[in-house]
């Protein structure tokens, strides 16, 4: 199952760049996203999220988060989830230069 995540990150650099080259203004931007889920057992399963955004040209990091979460199945069709997110992100509205 790893290597399908390698081949997926490695494809999706390869979309990254190809956008890259394509993009003829600033406004231009893209993000990323990967995720993965492990089953501990039948009834718990913990999952996790990366994303990385960029803007004006790719040149600008506009936002990046991580998260990491569990779930419980209690029964078939119920299942209770938790999750943390840490998320950072850049407005430049925001910003003042002093």
């Amino acid at each position: 199952m790893g290597h399908y995540i390698v081949k997926i990150l490695m494809l999706a650099a390869v979309l990254f760049v190809c956008m890259q080259t394509m993009a003829d203004d600033n406004e231009f931007g893209t993000w990323l996203s990967a995720g993965a889920e492990k089953k501990l057992n039948k009834k718990w399963s913990i999952e996790t999220e990366a994303e990385f955004r960029v803007q004006d040209n790719m040149k600008k990091v506009d936002r990046w988060s991580g998260s990491l979460g569990v779930e419980y199945k209690a029964f078939k069709f119920l299942k209770f989830g938790m999750a943390y997110e840490f998320l950072y992100n850049y407005n430049m509205e925001d910003c003042n230069d002093h």
